[in-house]
């Protein structure tokens, strides 16, 4: 399996860190795209039409319960991997 033909997957969270470490992850098997907002998650989600969504629940712009409505609007066919919530100090 070569990158371009590697699934998609969109992790989606407001926390660089998390982010990063989602990507290093998955990247070796997967193409990883990160998104840092609602507005861009969504832009990306209509672009890539990823086979996964790893999405944080929390956000300042947004909601994932939203986000994840809307991706669901936008296909029929769709799997999320909700991030678990963490405490900020």
């Amino acid at each position: 399996m070569t990158a371009d033909t590697a699934p998609k997957i969109l992790v989606v969270n407001d926390d660089p860190a998390i982010r990063n470490l989602v990507h290093r992850f998955l990247n070796q098997k997967y193409q990883v795209y990160s998104a840092a907002d609602g507005e861009t998650a969504l832009a990306l989600f209509e672009k890539l039409k990823p086979l996964l969504v790893v999405l944080d629940w929390n956000w300042p712009d947004t909601t994932g319960y939203h986000l994840c409505q809307e991706m669901q609007r936008r296909t029929n066919v769709f799997a999320i991997v909700r991030s678990p919530p963490h405490r900020r100090s």
